[in-house]
């Protein structure tokens, strides 16, 4: 499984580290990391990451920008 994820192709916008120890299965994932919608599962375990973008869009002659957008996301790790 991990040698067919460091041969993914990957084009970072921003610097990002994600260090994976294979013996011991822990993962940490720097504060720059952004995952799209995913589902992984191992053994009894799934962790599933969503997003629900949401759009805020104001009235016709207001002041700024015409669309702020926010994602919110969501982590759900079940066994």
């Amino acid at each position: 499984m991990l040698t067919d994820i460091e041969q993914l192709p990957i084009e970072p916008d921003q610097i990002a580290k994600v260090v994976i120890d294979e013996k011991s299965g822990v993962v940490v994932v720097g504060e720059a990391v952004r995952i799209s919608t995913v589902a992984v599962a191992q053994g009894n375990l799934t962790i599933r990451i969503t997003e629900t973008p949401q759009v805020s869009q104001p009235n016709a002659f207001a002041p700024g920008p015409a669309a702020v957008q926010s994602i919110p996301g969501q982590v759900t790790p079940t066994r």
